[in-house]
Parts: structure tokens; C-alpha cells; sequence
């Protein structure tokens, strides 16, 4: 009976998806529209036909924060972000001088090609997942080594302050949203390869460190010492809280570490799912509205308010954020020639301490296609653009599809993970994985992994002490 309840969820979650996709396409039907932006009609019915023949991917897909983010992500892109592009459709949404509507049919069509790879990534894993074994241990972990691994962190980090009181300067807090220059990012400029640089390249890491493993220990704490989850509650929501008293130029860093750690929660409390979840959706929610709010509404001078028509900005903000057609056309205006540089430059530009490692790495993606659309704002390549500029039309999907896959296999693992130490990084792998498939691009979901995610996972298998037993 309870399976049948949530397969009937499943399928009005779905059925209102569609429904709202066919909405978006009969308008679309009634608006005119230059010939080189008709195709945006195909955004949304594409979707529509995609999501009829993947329909099962949907079973019960909340359950699943891989698909749960994927699915949120490309709901906006190709539905949301096209029907309010329909009520600004001569004008250009992409924030740079440069043309981009030349390229805005091939960019339809493959938005659409990238959707159904993605889903074919999905229904290859649902349908190989069942025949893999999960003859996996559990084990009871003692976390005094984990406690003082911690102690010992935020004591260097204390030092580097101590030396480098400046560094701190360059993190904001949620009170400061209201600056014009929030979101632009603040270097500090010290030679390279020189201490004071090494310094402040590691206390960024170590912070992103104890940010996350920080509460996870405090909550793994409490759940050890069997005390009453309402404080373990508490302690989830002043962690979260937390996160927003000290931000980097890149918002959305914060709400990743706030749902990496309520997934932790949920790992020692999975009783609370439902609670959890629909608090933490509304939380993004309520951030998401203030923060495009007061960037638009208090600070007049910021990049955040460029636009008098209301949704034309909030269209080219979600096209920013989301990846949008427009994204993705501008990067038919980066010419060939340049794709060993940023293939070396991405992947050694991910690596922590990279310019003292490594010395001139070369420019990104990034440089290129900002320099060659002559863009107001930096804006991120989209995922899909660099697979297109790397591998041509036909793999063009293809590092979309590697990060949809890595994603599902590390929220996998984190479900099958033996103590919630190694839980919280594997899961933030898939999320970071998830979210690269649509709002960051290559660059910044790499460095994620290699900064965030692959030290985490280090520091869980340093710091736990098992004691193991067959899991029943």
C-alpha cells in the first residue's frame, strides 16, 4: 500500500511537469518571435517527449538527491527559463556585447540531445543497479581521533589568521548582501609559490574542511551518545545558519555545505526524511528570494539590477545561473584552437596549491569565452559547451553524461557508506557531480572534488576507527 502511494506521487509530480511543459509550448505557439529564436518552441515539447519515454526514471526520484537535483535543474532550464524568455524574446538574455542568436537554433537542439543522454545515463544505472551486490560492512566508529584531527585544523587555521589577518577580510557574511560588490571576488595578491600565498591557499582549504566535517562530527556526537535528536535538530539548523556567516564570492557553496550536512542528519535520522527535506526546500527557497531580491531591489548599482523590465532580468539571471540557450549559443562565438591549453588548465587549475605546483597553467575555458563574447559579468561556460568545444557536436554531451554518472555512483555509495564520516563526503561528490551538469561548469565542479570532496574523503578514512560486523 505504501509503494502504491508513492508510485501515485511519482506520477502527478511528473504529470504536473508535463503539464506545465505544455503550457510553456502552447504559448509559445501565440507569441511571435524572430526566425532565429523559433526554435526555443522545441525546449520545452523536447522535453516533454524525453520525459515520456524516460518516464520510469522517475520513480520515486526524491529518494534519490542525484536525480532529485538533476531533474529541479533541467525543469528550469528548459521549461521555466523558455517560457519567461517568450515575454522578452527580442531581446538578448545572454549579459555580454557579443551576438549569440546565430548559434541559438544548433544550442535547442542540443540542450535536447544532452537531456536524453542524461536520462539514458539514468535508466542504464536504475537498470544495472539491482544486479550489483551490496555485500557491504557496518561498522561502529569511534570519533575521538576524528574530534582531535579537528582541533588540530582550527588551531593552524587560528595561526594562519594570526599571520594573515587579511584573509579573513576576503569572506562576507549574510548581513553584507546588500554591497554592490557582494559577489565579485576578492584576491589577495601575494607572490606566487611565496609563504604568505601558500598560507592562504591553505586556510581556505582547511575551512572547507571543517565546515562540513565540523557539524558532521557534532551530530555523529550526539547520535553516539544516544541523546534526544531534538538537540541534534538544533545543532543541524545553528550549523546551516552558520554557513551563512561566512560566504565566498560563490553563494551557492553555502546551501551545498547546508545540504551535505542535512543529508548527514538524515543518515543517523532517517526516521525525519520528510521533515528535513521539505524544511531544507523551503530554506532554499526563502534564501533564493531574498537574495535575487535584495540584489535587485536595495543595491541598484549592482550587476543584479541591469534590467527596468522585471522579467527580463529575472530570465537573465536564470539564464546565468541555469545555463541557459543563450549560455549555451555563446559558445559557438569561441573559435577552435585553444582546447589543449584548456584541457591543461582545467584539470591542473582544480588541484589545490596548482600555481605553486605547477607555475603558469595556462587560461580556462572560462578566459576564452568571456574574452570572445565580450561579456558585462564573467559568465561560466556551460557543461555542455565545453564537451561541445572539446569533442564536437556528437560529444558534446559526453562530459554531462560522466558527471550525471559520477553523481548517481558516489550518491551510492554515500547510501551504502559504514559510518557517516565517509557518508558526508561521498555525498557531497554527487552533489557537486549533479550540480556540474547544469549550474557550474567543469572548472569549478572539478575543483570542487579535488579541493572539497577528495580531502574529506582523506580526512574520514585518517580519522575513523572501526570496529567492524556484518551488516543485517
Amino acid at each position: 500500500m505504501i509503494r502504491s502511494i508513492k508510485l501515485k506521487l511519482d506520477f502527478v509530480i511528473w504529470g504536473c511537469l508535463q503539464l506545465v511543459a505544455l503550457a510553456t509550448t502552447l504559448l509559445a505557439l501565440t507569441v511571435t518571435m524572430p526566425d532565429e529564436k523559433k526554435a526555443v518552441l522545441f525546449l520545452p515539447l523536447g522535453y516533454m517527449v524525453v520525459n515520456l519515454v524516460f518516464s520510469f526514471n522517475f520513480n520515486q526520484f526524491y529518494h534519490n538527491i542525484s536525480k532529485l537535483l538533476i531533474f529541479i535543474m533541467t525543469f528550469i532550464r528548459l521549461v521555466v527559463l523558455p517560457g519567461l524568455y517568450l515575454f522578452c524574446i527580442n531581446q538578448q538574455l545572454f549579459a555580454g556585447h557579443a551576438v549569440v542568436a546565430s548559434g541559438f537554433g544548433t544550442a535547442v537542439y542540443l540542450m535536447l540531445y544532452e537531456y536524453a543522454a542524461v536520462h539514458l545515463v539514468i535508466a542504464l544505472h536504475d537498470y544495472l543497479l539491482p544486479q550489483r551486490k551490496s555485500n557491504y560492512v557496518k561498522q561502529s566508529e569511534d570519533n575521538s581521533n576524528l574530534g582531535s584531527i579537528l582541533l588540530v585544523i582550527i588551531a593552524c587555521m587560528l595561526l594562519i589568521a594570526a599571520v594573515i589577518p587579511e584573509r579573513l577580510s576576503t569572506y562576507k557574511t549574510i548581513f553584507t548582501l546588500n554591497e554592490a560588490d557582494f559577489t565579485k571576488a576578492h584576491h589577495l595578491e601575494f607572490a606566487v609559490g611565496g609563504l604568505k600565498r601558500v598560507l592562504s591557499t591553505l586556510f581556505n582549504f582547511l575551512l572547507s574542511i571543517v565546515r562540513i566535517m565540523g557539524p558532521v562530527y557534532l551530530l555523529q556526537w550526539v547520535h553516539r551518545k544516544k541523546r534526544d535528536s531534538m538537540l541534534a535538530t538544533w545543532i543541524l539548523v545553528l550549523c546551516c545558519v552558520g554557513q551563512f556567516f561566512c560566504l565566498t564570492d560563490t553563494f551557492a557553496h553555502a546551501l551545498v555545505a547546508c545540504l551535505t550536512i542535512s543529508l548527514a542528519y538524515l543518515y543517523l535520522y532517517p526516521s525525519h526524511f520528510k521533515r528535513v527535506m521539505f524544511s531544507f526546500s523551503l530554506f532554499c527557497v526563502g534564501m533564493g528570494i531574498m537574495y535575487f531580491g535584495v540584489r535587485f531591489v536595495i543595491v541598484p548599482g549592482s550587476m543584479y539590477n541591469t534590467a527596468t523590465d522585471t522579467i527580463y532580468h529575472f530570465a537573465g539571471k536564470i539564464n546565468a545561473y541555469f545555463t541557459g540557450v543563450d549560455n549555451v549559443a555563446a559558445m559557438f562565438n569561441v573559435p577552435n584552437g585553444h582546447q589543449w591549453e584548456v584541457i591543461k588548465a582545467g584539470v591542473l587549475g582544480a588541484i589545490p596549491f596548482n600555481s605553486t605546483l605547477f607555475g603558469e597553467i595556462g587560461r580556462k575555458l572560462q578566459y576564452f569565452f568571456n574574452f570572445y563574447n565580450v561579456t558585462i559579468h564573467g559568465q561560466i561556460p556551460p557543461t555542455l559547451g565545453s564537451g561541445y568545444y572539446q569533442g564536437g557536436l556528437f560529444l558534446a554531451p559526453s562530459i554531462t553524461m560522466l558527471f550525471v554518472y559520477l553523481s548517481l555512483l558516489y550518491n551510492d555509495w554515500a547510501k551504502k557508506a559504514p559510518n557517516v564520516f565517509k557518508q558526508a563526503p561521498l555525498q557531497f561528490c554527487s552533489i557537486s557531480f549533479a550540480l556540474g551538469t547544469v549550474m557550474y561548469g567543469v572548472s569549478i565542479t572539478l575543483s570542487l572534488f579535488f579541493s572539497w570532496g577528495i580531502p574529506m574523503m582523506c580526512l574520514a578514512v585518517l580519522a575513523t576507527h572501526v570496529q567492524q560486523k556484518k551488516y543485517e
